[in-house]
């Protein structure tokens, strides 16, 4: 009797002893960043855990060999993971929501949270001739080496414009406008591992 006494009660003690360690065992949202079409420097990327309204709570570095990370969750809750990668980088999705209860969400299952890379981007000005100043309304049209159309803007109130996603290769920017005439009207350029920025003047 005096046996069986001690045996249950190292029992209750061990059952014990093994609730903390299940209780704290640590869920987060993993996954990669991923890039199937050209070169990419996964440093540059990060991934961020927001709440429901915007606000930052933790973000986290990829790693620079393969584009991985993982973020840590302690609370039950609704969440945002969103990419955050250099101005002009283009992915897909750009966010993702990971409502967290422990059990049965993408996150608590351990299932990977990817970002698919789409492409670079491509910005440049139109001024004036002799002039700093930008040329607003402007025409401008992205084809690519074939002369294939890729895609057509217009400058803002700055002459600023911009194309993404674009995949590394090389374009001609083409600009018109109904009543003025340009020094340049085409410009070449080739996109390689990051973003292109046309150099005002050019």
């Amino acid at each position: 009797m005096w046996s069986l006494t001690v045996l249950t009660t190292v029992l209750l003690l061990s059952s014990l002893a093994l609730e903390p360690a299940i209780g704290n065992e640590v869920f987060g949202c993993g996954g990669f960043i991923k890039n199937a079409n050209s070169d990419l420097d996964f440093s540059r990327v990060e991934v961020g855990l927001y709440n429901p309204q915007g606000s930052l709570k933790i973000k986290t570095d990829c790693s620079p060999s393969n584009g991985y990370y993982f973020i840590p969750l302690y609370d039950k809750g609704e969440y945002v993971l969103k990419v955050i990668p250099p101005p002009g980088w283009s992915f897909e999705p750009e966010q993702v929501p990971v409502k967290f209860d422990g059990t049965t969400d993408i996150c608590s299952q351990g299932k990977d949270v990817n970002f698919i890379f789409k492409g670079f981007g491509i910005t440049g000005r139109v001024e004036i001739y002799q002039h700093k100043i930008g040329a607003k309304g402007v025409q401008v049209e992205l084809r690519s080496e074939s002369n294939a159309k890729i895609g057509q803007t217009v400058t803002d109130t700055n002459g600023v414009f911009s194309f993404t996603p674009i995949k590394s290769g090389k374009y001609v920017i083409r600009v018109r406008h109904e009543k003025w005439h340009f020094v340049k009207p085409e410009y070449g350029v080739e996109v390689t591992t990051g973003n292109t920025e046309i150099p005002a003047g050019s």
